[in-house]
C-alpha cells in the first residue's frame, strides 16, 4: 500500500540536472501483532500514535525524509504476523553527484 502525500512538498534536495539511473531499497520487518486495517492509512499522519507515550512523529519524519530525497515508503501488514516497511531511494547521477 503506497501512501498519499501527508506533508506539503515544497522543497526537493535533488538537483534539477540530476536523473535517477536506478534505485535501492531496504525492508524493515517485525513479527508483532501487525497494524489493523483501519489504522494503516493514519500511521504517517503527524501526531497519530497507538502508544500511550508515543509522539506520533517517527513515521511521518521517516516518510518526509524519503520524500525529500525522491524516495518512497510502502507498508505491508498482516494481522498476527507483523508489519513490513519497504523503503526505496533513487540512485542519482548528474551535477552534484559523483
Amino acid at each position: 500500500m503506497q501512501f498519499p502525500l501527508v506533508l506539503p512538498l515544497k522543497y526537493k534536495v535533488i538537483s534539477p540536472k540530476a536523473k535517477a539511473i536506478s534505485g535501492t531499497g531496504s525492508t524493515i520487518r517485525d513479527t508483532g501483532s501487525g497494524i489493523p486495517a483501519g489504522q494503516r492509512e493514519k500511521v504517517f499522519e503527524l501526531y497519530f500514535s497507538t502508544k500511550e507515550k508515543g509522539s506520533g512523529l517517527g513515521l511521518p519524519m521517516a516518510y518526509r525524509a524519503l520524500q525529500l530525497h525522491g524516495g518512497s515508503i510502502d507498508l505491508e501488514s498482516k494481522p498476527g504476523k507483523g508489519t513490513s516497511f519497504h523503503l526505496k531511494l533513487p540512485v542519482m547521477e548528474g551535477e552534484g553527484f559523483s
